[in-house]
């Protein structure tokens, strides 16, 4: 698996961010609060499948909150149109 260099500035502890805001909200939206701790048990789980040699995870991801749907999409057309070619 390749990876990218390492990473020399600035970093961030998403699990420290992520549980103090759980514990800033759990209050007044528990709901929120709620869907923090699920982000931070799939972000975990993004992890260590990744670096474990799953890279389908970071699509699944991908897919889970909904990021850069529309890019997702225009990659399967032009993958079907590729494979429908052959």
């Amino acid at each position: 698996m390749k990876l990218a260099k390492d990473h020399t500035g600035m970093r961030v502890d998403y699990s420290g961010l992520l549980n103090q805001s759980i514990k800033d909200i759990k209050h007044k939206s528990s709901a929120n609060a709620e869907m923090l701790r699920q982000l931070l048990g799939h972000l975990e789980e993004l992890g260590r499948r990744y670096y474990s040699g799953d890279e389908n995870v970071v699509d699944e991801f991908l897919q889970l909150y909904c990021i850069e749907d529309n890019l997702r999409e225009k990659l399967k057309s032009q993958n079907h149109e590729i494979h429908s070619n052959q």
